[in-house]
């Protein structure tokens, strides 16, 4: 194996210890925001906020772009399973 292909697979190794740690961290937050809904859901408030929304994706794009809107997918994809999609 040639010094790049060494290279290149302690690179892939190391993202792909980044991209388990974001998957752990995804399904917590589904979890959290289940357990949110559920609980607006309990006391009547409505589910979607979209002052909330939109602050979630201010706080992120201060990471970048990229980072607001992978937040805006994780959003939408959250909505879709609280309409059981």
């Amino acid at each position: 194996m040639s010094e790049a292909q060494v290279e290149l697979e302690a690179r892939r190794r190391h993202l792909n210890r980044l991209d388990g740690q974001l998957f752990d961290l995804l399904e917590e937050r589904i979890g959290a925001a289940r357990e949110i809904m559920g609980w607006k859901k309990e006391i009547g408030l409505p589910v979607v906020d979209l002052d909330q929304e939109q602050y979630v994706i201010a706080m992120a794009r201060q990471s970048g772009d990229d980072v607001a809107r992978i937040i805006e997918v994780v959003i939408e994809v959250g909505k879709e399973i609280d309409d059981g999609g």
